[in-house]
């Protein structure tokens, strides 16, 4: 096994990074410094979870911001990075899910699933990513689902699911096999 490590950034690099970053917002994340380093970015639980790992991390719900004390500084710059090199990855799969989506119908329209308590979803099972399912939803929708939030992260290309929300957690059932369950019964 051979690894490519030309993306890997050495901590001066990241640091030269974060430092250059300071108040604007660099893919997807902004860290502005006032007596601790404060972090904003878009919901993303893989972002969030990295900078969670930090000690004395402390999330402002009015603010949406995650505060960070200083004297953390050279964790908080990993995982800035980190979070930064999710957000590309996360929005490279999601084109790739939306030119899945077009391929099989014109003018498809990919959305984000609420994963709202009682939110449910049914169709087809169009694609399977590293962060994404994606799932028709009828009428030129597409619907796509974090992995990490389903029970089955690994669901059948082609199958017809109903994906069913509650506490953010989806439960994945496959429609035909619960059709069968119920039939031999």
């Amino acid at each position: 096994v051979v690894a490519d490590r030309s993306h890997v950034k050495s901590m001066k690099q990241m640091q030269s990074e974060f430092e250059g970053a300071l108040g604007k917002e660099l893919d997807g994340v902004t860290v502005t410094v006032a007596d601790k380093f404060l972090v904003a970015f878009d919901f993303n639980p893989a972002m969030k979870a990295r900078l969670q790992r930090i000690a004395d991390v402390e999330f402002d719900k009015e603010a949406k911001i995650f505060s960070v004390p200083l004297d953390a500084k050279e964790f908080v710059i990993r995982a800035v990075s980190d979070m930064r090199n999710e957000f590309v990855a996360d929005g490279k799969e999601v084109a790739a899910m939306k030119l899945v989506a077009e391929g099989k119908i014109d003018g498809a329209n990919v959305v984000h699933a609420t994963v709202k308590d009682g939110y449910e979803y049914s169709g087809l099972v169009r694609d399977v990513g590293e962060r994404y399912v994606l799932q028709s939803g009828g009428m030129n929708k597409f619907n796509l689902h974090r992995r990490e939030s389903l029970d089955n992260k690994n669901p059948e290309i082609g199958a017809n699911v109903d994906i069913k929300y509650n506490r953010g957690f989806g439960v994945v059932e496959d429609r035909q096999k619960a059709q069968d369950k119920s039939v031999s019964r």
